[in-house]
């Protein structure tokens, strides 16, 4: 993956949570690695982002400030890739159950599910 795209899509993962996805020490372990590489300035930034993640300009200052951390710790690069490889072959499933009446039971996998009812 190119070092910008990996940037972007990093900020963005963390941004939508996406790394939760992979559990907490995961998560926990991605972003000490980010933090890692970062100093000064920029871990302010990521700090502010962490707290605002849906803030678009916080997430574009701390991609173009990730970019080239990436490019000088490849090593870490690569680990954090790997990361998102991981993030993007988790499965999702949408199980939909329509039922009309009164007094129906209905059973499906909900773990680690958000359940919509439409009435």
């Amino acid at each position: 993956m190119v070092v910008e795209t990996l940037a972007i899509t990093l900020v963005t993962a963390f941004a939508t949570k996406a790394f939760e996805k992979l559990g907490e020490k995961t998560t926990e372990s991605a972003w000490n690695k980010v933090k890692g590489i970062l100093n000064g300035e920029e871990l302010t930034t990521l700090n502010l982002l962490e707290k605002y993640p849906e803030n678009k300009e916080l997430q574009n200052e701390v991609a173009e400030k990730l970019q080239p951390r990436l490019e000088e710790n490849p090593a870490v690069a690569k680990e954090l890739e790997e990361l998102l490889r991981q993030i993007s072959s988790i499965q999702i499933k949408q199980n939909i159950t329509s039922q009309s009446g009164t007094g129906n039971i209905s059973n499906q996998d909900i773990s680690n599910s958000k359940i919509n009812i439409n009435k």
